[in-house]
């Protein structure tokens, strides 16, 4: 029986990428198949200290109906960890095109690495692929979504690139998709778009962190203006729930 682990569900507003400031539902899957080395999600990884809750689909749907009807937000957010783990394929079916009323015009991001790419991510409203740069210690799936987005993405769908950027390796790798970002745009009719989202150097650090976080948002748009090349198309932006709240979880 298909069974997603769930270490948590909650409401916030989106910190960053295409839809950031919108108010979200988000479905924190366990499970990664990565590790990235500056992860503020590691008790996804598996850790005693925070357990999942396994739903089958039939309960997820029934869950997460409830939880939109509550709170009266319709746009579900599957992140992780890495939600492509999991086949999502019946959760989003149901509550992405069910004609039952209050069920209706529930919208679905999915945010991901991109090294897994299952056929139900086709069906969402947003993707939004976040490949590691070298600061992660992780493998780049520039492959992946580049065929994915020229290839594979479904019809409608908006698709987003962000990268989390802590050095000026991470800003030389990130060059790379943008290039490609800037190539789309000029050829191809739909939407695509890049942010390089200011990555968070101390995930542990308790309280307030602004002053660090738009510290290091003002260093980064001051070293792509030093060498903008193939940046012209790029967002830059701070994680907007950092300077709120730090580094709280479930917010």
């Amino acid at each position: 029986m298909n069974r997603i682990p769930i270490v948590e569900i909650f409401n916030s507003i989106q910190g960053e990428g295409p839809n950031v400031g919108a108010r979200c539902i988000f479905v924190r899957v366990k499970g990664c198949s990565y590790a990235c080395k500056w992860c503020d999600s590691k008790f996804t990884w598996g850790s005693d200290s925070y357990p999942a809750t396994e739903y089958t689909p039939e309960e997820l749907i029934v869950h997460l109906s409830k939880v939109t009807h509550d709170t009266s937000c319709r746009r579900i957010v599957l992140t992780g960890g890495n939600p492509c783990l999991y086949d999502f394929s019946e959760v989003i079916n149901q509550l992405n095109h069910s004609p039952r009323e209050y069920e209706q015009n529930i919208t679905f991001d999915v945010e991901t690495q991109g090294d897994i790419l299952p056929e139900w991510l086709k069906t969402v409203d947003t993707v939004v692929f976040s490949p590691k740069a070298p600061s992660s210690g992780m493998k780049d799936t520039f492959s992946n979504i580049v065929s994915y987005i020229k290839n594979d993405a479904g019809p409608n769908q908006h698709v987003a690139i962000k990268v989390p950027v802590f050095n000026d390796e991470d800003i030389e790798f990130a060059r790379k998709y943008a290039e490609f970002v800037n190539w789309h745009t000029m050829n191809c009719d739909d939407d695509l778009r890049m942010y390089l989202s200011v990555g968070n150097s101390d995930v542990e650090e308790t309280g307030q962190i602004r002053n660090r976080v738009l510290a290091d948002y003002e260093s980064l748009i001051t070293r792509i203006d030093n060498n903008p090349t193939n940046f012209e198309n790029v967002f830059i932006l701070p994680q907007l729930h950092t300077l709120v709240w730090g580094n709280k979880q479930g917010v």
